[in-house]
């Protein structure tokens, strides 16, 4: 099931590893799977999380808060479109399995300047996600103490 990965995360404290695939060959939508870190060999992932409900067309760059089992992906939206409507920040757990929707999620629109989160970093100290934004040229910080 290791085809087309484009993101990995890494989670030493509670030996999760986390990979993110984009949309293609035969499958609609893109997926997160989640293995125990110390797999050997061709092993089934612990869970999948693919589907509709949960929005992932192709994920970027994912990060893992180990304290609270979370995965935080960004999801710009499909690559053909130069600010996708579609494209948000999307907070799963590692008990997550199946099609399975955000926990929270930090969308594109008029309510956040976000147009295409590219990449993403945890601030939490300051209980905060700093994203990329691949139209904007820069990065946004946004406070959700409520994930940390």
């Amino acid at each position: 099931m290791l085809r087309r990965a484009s993101s990995l995360s890494v989670d030493p404290v509670n030996d999760v590893l986390v990979v993110g695939f984009n949309k293609g060959g035969r499958d609609p939508d893109g997926s997160i799977l989640i293995f125990n870190r110390t797999d050997k060999g061709n092993v089934k992932p612990r869970a999948v999380i693919h589907g509709p409900k949960s929005g992932i067309i192709r994920i970027n760059q994912m990060a893992v808060y180990p304290p609270k089992k979370l995965i935080v992906a960004t999801m710009p939206g499909d690559g053909d479109l130069m600010e996708p409507p579609n494209a948000f920040l999307g907070i799963w757990s590692y008990d997550d399995n199946g099609d399975v929707p955000p926990k929270w999620k930090i969308p594109v629109g008029p309510k956040t300047p976000l147009k295409k989160p590219f990449g993403v970093t945890l601030n939490p100290k300051n209980k905060e996600v700093i994203i990329s934004g691949m139209r904007m040229n820069g990065g946004l910080t946004f406070s959700v103490p409520e994930i940390f």
